[in-house]
């Protein structure tokens, strides 16, 4: 709404400015936590070796918020790390819990898992996991929990009851036990779809839109069409799980 108010309609270059901006800040991040470890030559071959993987770019030209709750990511994890060799500022154990909330803001549980589990996992392999409260302690859960209860409170006030546990079940929990405890093919797949519609032609390399499956067959063979379907829902499979 932003970009249609500015620009006066709706414009996809301004909307894929919040994944490409994300990963250019994550790249300069990168750059920062690492400058008194590498050399200059290093550190640049390292952003381009990020900067030309498959997955980091197709992230960043890609409109979905994976890039941005990335960068969130990012930011709580270098934030304690500065804390962790007291390279931090006073702001810092406050801009830590922010940056988690924004994490969970843009995409889920996804920005509250990994931070949670990264830092721990830190503090053991240090030997100093009895630290832990210095970095989430009960100043950091007070701002994280009085942040996402600000956050349901708007959204029961704005779509009541059901709009809040369609976010928070639904559209998280309901979403990967649904995937798991499913026993036939995935809904789309090339499996779970009549032998006309496939359109597993010989020879043919077959792309349904939205890239969710490329599938290529062979002339003679149709139980290499099965099979190609086979890992493709698998693929498909761990993709959704990775995005609930």
């Amino acid at each position: 709404m932003l970009g249609k108010w500015l620009l006066g309609t709706h414009s996809m270059f301004f909307l894929g400015l919040f994944s490409l901006i994300p990963a250019l800040w994550i790249l300069f991040i990168m750059d920062k936590w690492v400058n008194t470890a590498l050399p200059s030559d290093l550190r640049l071959s390292s952003q381009f070796m990020l900067l030309t993987s498959g997955l980091f770019t197709g992230s960043a030209i890609v409109l979905r918020m994976d890039m941005l709750m990335s960068l969130f990511i990012i930011l709580s994890l270098y934030t304690f790390y500065r804390i962790y060799t007291g390279r931090c500022s006073p702001a810092d154990p406050i801009k830590l819990p922010i940056y988690i909330f924004l994490a969970i803001f843009t995409k889920g549980p996804v920005g509250l898992i990994i931070p949670l589990l990264t830092i721990p996992a830190f503090l053991l392999v240090k030997k100093q996991f009895k630290t832990i409260g210095k970095y989430l302690g009960w100043k950091q859960w007070s701002i994280l929990i009085g942040l996402c209860s600000l956050w349901f409170i708007a959204v029961y006030l704005e779509g009541g009851k059901t709009y809040l546990n369609n976010l928070l079940f639904h559209q998280t929990i309901n979403r990967v036990v649904i995937l798991e405890t499913m026993n036939g093919p995935l809904p789309g797949t090339a499996r779970n779809e009549p032998e006309k519609s496939r359109g597993l032609h010989d020879g043919k390399l077959v792309a349904q839109p939205l890239g969710q499956r490329i599938v290529r067959t062979a002339p003679e063979s149709g139980l290499g069409c099965q099979r190609t379907a086979h890992h493709t829902e698998s693929t498909l499979a761990l993709v959704q799980l990775a995005a609930a």
